[in-house]
């Protein structure tokens, strides 16, 4: 009777929102479509313009675009080196890693260093031991990629490149004699580099084929890879480089009209956004162009390919998957840190909150950097895990409808153990932001997910309630003590504030990006004390103190425009499905602002690149429906 009842009152409420004067007025007169003309990325079709004489000059650029790529030598010979490969036999290769392997165990044999546990002569041993069965194969390369277990899933199945592409021979070329002169140099080549660089070496040309023909894998590798970058010994520099690549591979796709994009006011604005950050680098106090050139590349990076994956649901779910997989095992991380006694105490005042045992910070090296990025990623987690079941009429039969039902609960269920995961990891780092983070993006996505769970939050207050006594103290401690300014942090931060709005009525145009230049300027004006801040400890605070008023503006009216979007799809999209990941993203951007709000964001460059990529996703899902497809049809892959 009670649910019945909540659940009448959750109705009412929900019609009375979607005709409320709030929704009413952020979706008037606005177009969910983000385009400009017919948009700086669309596929433009072979037609002539009103004077009939000649083809518009995108369509021309394009044009020349794909007869440069038919009529490359390098293409040309890059194809036929691939045919040739396709077509020779899985004993050949056999014979090409037994001698690679022989070799290198014979270098290693010749220089003094017979330890069988080093990876030097672990790995030629492996390549040694998996030629013995390739030796007496007389299929082709072709047949095993059409024809093997993993590699057919994965290239054709995963990747989706149309098995056609492979070739169809099924008895392969015998060339013996050829793979001995390779394997020969690139074992000798592990006298000077490690095995694991040399078969890096020899599997580099088709790794990069596979990406300029399939870039989402790219994105994909980003995602999956992001928190463990941290453990490289140049974090930023492995991020810029995969990125690099990933921009490659998207910009001659793009290029040539083979994925689309949209493009629109929203994407105008990030780029306006770019282009201030690169500026300010270049006239800004630090005189380090790369201080405004590196976010403005990371923005770029961001933006641009997740919102070619705009037409792609399929792959969009892929990267996120990617991204909460990797969050997963960072929390997983995270929680060991604690329970096994290596939290640190030196982020907390231990006079006051030494009884928390520490603060997890694993990955990052901050507490508060791993607070942003569980903060980017839990809420997604839960917009996965409030994505309905299969419908009846989704599938053709019953058996298939039982499928994917079945596979439906999997995926919830994985995403409610990332969820609670992540978000008990997130009270590790005991950061408060965090804390409130998280409160208002759950909130949030209760709150306009549904009638149902608008029921649920009435009811969530009576067992948050009933629990308050069986929270550890640490925890009530550290909550009430959140907008105390008799605390170290929040009067550390208050002070700061005051000497950042110091500075911006001095330089109300900006001093320019990066930790340099605020280090240059911010002591004249910084409260006694703080001195030796690092940033300002607010998002926006920051923005206008690099970028000036102008740069706030733009970032202000960039989260304006993302607002309108997710009013107007929560408005109108009755897709249940559709409104849960939304929610999702909608979720995390929220709640990283309001992290924002007590802490600088986007310090780390990582977490700068991971935002913006959460926003473009936002937008992605906002305009679903309204966008071309920017994956190809079997017909096009194969020509591509």
């Amino acid at each position: 009777m009670i649910l019945e009842w909540l659940d009448g009152i959750a109705a009412r409420l929900c019609g009375a929102a979607r005709e409320s004067r709030l929704l009413t007025a952020l979706s008037r007169n606005f177009d969910r479509r983000e385009s400009l003309g017919e948009g700086a990325f669309r596929f433009l079709d072979d037609r002539m313009d009103a004077g009939g004489e000649q083809a518009r000059w995108q369509f021309r650029f394009r044009r020349r675009v794909l007869c440069w790529q038919e009529e490359s030598v390098v293409l040309r010979w890059a194809r036929r080196c691939f045919d040739w490969m396709l077509r020779g036999s899985i004993g050949s290769y056999g014979v090409f890693l037994l001698i690679f392997g022989t070799v290198s165990l014979c270098v290693y044999w010749l220089t003094g260093n017979v330890s069988p546990s080093s990876t030097r002569m672990l790995i030629p041993l492996i390549l040694v031991i998996c030629s013995v069965p390739l030796l007496h194969s007389v299929r082709s390369c072709s047949w095993g990629i059409r024809r093997g277990w993993l590699l057919r899933r994965f290239l054709i199945g995963f990747c989706g490149i149309p098995e056609s592409s492979f070739g169809r021979e099924d008895v392969g070329e015998e060339r013996r004699l050829a793979p001995v002169l390779p394997g020969i140099l690139f074992g000798l080549l592990t006298a000077f580099l490690h095995p694991a660089w040399v078969a890096a070496l020899f599997l580099l040309p088709p790794a990069a084929a596979l990406l300029a023909a399939v870039p989402e894998l790219t994105l994909f590798a980003v995602m999956l890879a992001f928190p463990f970058l941290n453990l490289a010994s140049h974090p930023s520099a492995m991020l810029a480089g995969m990125l690099l690549v990933c921009d490659l591979m998207w910009a001659g796709k793009l290029i040539s009209g083979k994925r689309q994009a949209g493009f629109g006011v929203t994407d105008l604005l990030v780029l306006l956004f770019g282009v201030l950050f690169a500026a300010s680098g270049l006239i800004g106090s630090s005189g380090r162009a790369v201080d405004g050139l590196m976010p403005a590349f990371l923005l770029v990076s961001a933006w641009i390919p997740m919102r070619a994956l705009s037409g792609s649901a399929l792959w969009q779910k892929r990267c996120v998957g990617a991204l909460l997989f990797s969050s997963f095992l960072c929390a997983v991380l995270g929680i060991w840190q604690y329970l096994s006694g290596r939290a640190e105490l030196r982020w907390l005042d231990v006079s006051r909150f030494g009884d928390t045992g520490g603060r997890v910070s694993i990955l990052f090296g901050n507490p508060n950097l791993l607070a942003v990025f569980l903060l980017l990623t839990v809420p997604l987690a839960l917009g996965a895990m409030l994505v309905p079941g299969g419908r009846a009429g989704e599938s053709g039969t019953d058996g298939g409808m039982r499928s994917e039902r079945t596979s439906g609960g999997v995926r919830r269920s994985c995403a409610a153990v990332g969820f609670l995961t992540g978000s008990l990891c997130m009270v590790l780092t005991w950061s408060r932001g965090a804390w409130l983070g998280w409160i208002v993006s759950v909130f949030l996505m209760l709150l306009f997910h549904s009638r149902r769970s608008l029921s649920w939050l009435f009811l969530l207050p009576v067992p948050l309630a009933g629990l308050l006594p069986f929270l550890p103290h640490s925890v009530l401690n550290r909550f009430g003590s959140i907008g105390s300014v008799t605390e170290t942090s929040a009067r550390y931060r208050w002070y700061t504030w005051r000497g950042v709005l110091r500075m911006l009525r001095s330089h109300p145009w900006g001093i320019g990006a990066g930790e340099t230049a605020f280090h240059t300027v911010y002591p004249v004006y910084a409260v006694s004390g703080t001195e030796s801040v690092m940033h300002a400890h607010q998002i926006f605070l920051q923005t206008a103190v690099e970028l000036g008023l102008p740069g706030l503006l733009v970032l202000l009216l960039i989260l304006w425009r993302l607002l309108r979007h997710t009013a107007v799809f929560c408005r109108r999209e009755p897709d249940r499905a559709g409104r849960s990941r939304l929610l999702g993203a909608a979720g995390a951007v929220a709640g990283a602002l309001v992290m924002g709000m007590f802490d600088d964001i986007w310090y780390h460059s990582g977490l700068f690149w991971l935002f913006w990529a959460v926003c473009a996703l936002l937008l992605n899902l906002a305009e679903k429906g309204e966008v071309r497809p920017c994956l190809p049809n079997q017909e096009q892959s194969a020509s591509d």
